[in-house]
């Protein structure tokens, strides 16, 4: 088998009428805003003391006009650090030095973020005057849009928790008829049995069902006219044999199984097999899809001795792979690199929907991944080779080995003669 190995003040106002407090309300928080904007000497100290730092030390990595963004973070705007970067929060809190990231990475406090980058800590007169300027409330007068970032952070809608509460949430149809009805539409009548039961079945095993089991559902259905003889026939079809093997072709694909390995001398790999019978039958089993992921990436790790969990990590080397034999160094270099990339483009693919390996040359154009992530990644599969293993039992081993021992000891003694 291939195989390897993140009380408001006005409270005591909020029993008297609404209206006249809730309007004196935004009135102070906009005098107050409008009067912090407005301040001769913050916006002084700014130009004097602010601006020309970040421009010497910080718009090259961090702004507009540099050539590559760094952390996806803009300072060369109130609303770029009022965004933050990949993380999506302020790295300014105004007022609070100790809480702002800006401060703890020119402080040298924050590890691998010390700023600037590969160079020498800035003068502590300059990063007391950008203390000093987040301790008056950070006024900055370079007001405008809300800045657009050149690729997703960490507030991207798809990469937030899901917050749904699934106990309250309603079902699925229940969305569906929602937007109907905006539009004045309904849904389609119900289907006839026999083209419901052909529908079902060839939605969930790939296959058409027989004459005797389409006259049977309909007979069945008509007669007690209740969901009785739908539900038997979905748990009919889910429990057969057929629904793993239509079902675990997309998961094969998914992960980029094939049975070959590919480029020049695309030999057909033989003993493959195994880990395509490991994911029909890991559908079958309704295996939870957190094991199968741990599986997938450890199965030798947490399966010894267990061929039925071992084999999952055959997933790590499913895929192409360039065995040549490249007698040039930085050939074979190269070729080791696109390996890894391999495991790590289906990995990534299979189980974060990203396309990290993007990352492997840049920062992701698109997605809040760094170079960094794809080469800590890396690191990860640096272990892992192709190769074929025997996987089986110990049980298995010890009576392979009782038998085929006496027929080594016989084939030294012929060989010694």
């Amino acid at each position: 088998m291939l195989y390897e190995t993140a009380s408001h003040t006005l409270s005591r106002f909020d029993s008297a009428p609404t209206s006249f407090f809730f309007v004196m309300k935004v009135f102070v928080f906009f005098l107050i805003t409008s009067t912090l904007a407005a301040d001769p000497a913050g916006v002084a100290f700014f130009e004097q003391k602010v601006r020309p730092v970040l421009a010497e030390h910080c718009y090259s990595c961090h702004s507009a006009q540099a050539k590559k963004l760094k952390g996806n973070l803009y300072l060369d705007s109130k609303a770029g650090w009022e965004k933050g970067g990949d993380s999506g929060d302020p790295i300014i809190v105004p007022g609070k030095p100790e809480a702002s990231l800006l401060i703890r990475s020119i402080q040298h406090l924050e590890a691998d973020m010390e700023m600037p980058p590969k160079k020498p800590k800035l003068p502590e007169a300059v990063i007391a005057d950008l203390v000093t300027w987040v301790k008056m409330g950070a006024p900055d007068p370079r007001d405008g849009v809300k800045i657009e970032a050149k690729r997703g952070d960490k507030s991207w809608w798809s990469l937030q928790p899901n917050k749904t509460d699934l106990n309250t949430a309603g079902e699925i149809d229940d969305f569906i008829a929602s937007k109907l009805k905006e539009k004045r539409l309904d849904f389609s009548p119900p289907a006839d049995p026999r083209i419901l039961i052909r529908r079902v079945t060839y939605d969930l095993t790939g296959l058409p069902p027989t004459t005797e089991e389409v006259a049977a559902f309909a007979a069945s259905y008509k007669s007690d006219r209740s969901d009785k003889s739908y539900s038997d026939l979905i748990d009919r079809l889910l429990a057969s044999p057929r629904y793993g093997e239509r079902w675990g072709r997309h998961w094969l694909d998914v992960v980029r199984f094939g049975e070959s390995n590919g480029f020049e001398r695309n030999f057909v790999i033989d003993d493959l097999y195994p880990f395509r019978d490991y994911v029909i039958q890991s559908i079958n089993d309704d295996k939870p899809f957190n094991q199968l992921i741990t599986e997938h990436l450890a199965g030798d790790v947490i399966g010894k001795d267990m061929p039925n969990i071992e084999v999952g990590s055959a997933f790590l080397v499913a895929g192409p792979y360039d065995d040549v034999g490249n007698g040039d160094v930085v050939a074979q270099k190269n070729i080791r690199a696109a390996t890894i990339d391999d495991m790590i483009t289906a990995t990534c693919g299979a189980f974060l929907g990203l396309t990290i390996n993007c990352a492997r040359c840049h920062d992701h154009k698109f997605d809040p991944i760094p170079t960094e992530d794809y080469y800590r990644l890396r690191a990860a599969f640096e272990g892992v080779t192709h190769g074929r293993r025997v996987v089986t039992t110990s049980e298995q081993r010890n009576a392979f080995n009782t038998v085929i021992k006496p027929l080594n000891i016989e084939l030294n003694r012929l060989q010694s003669v």
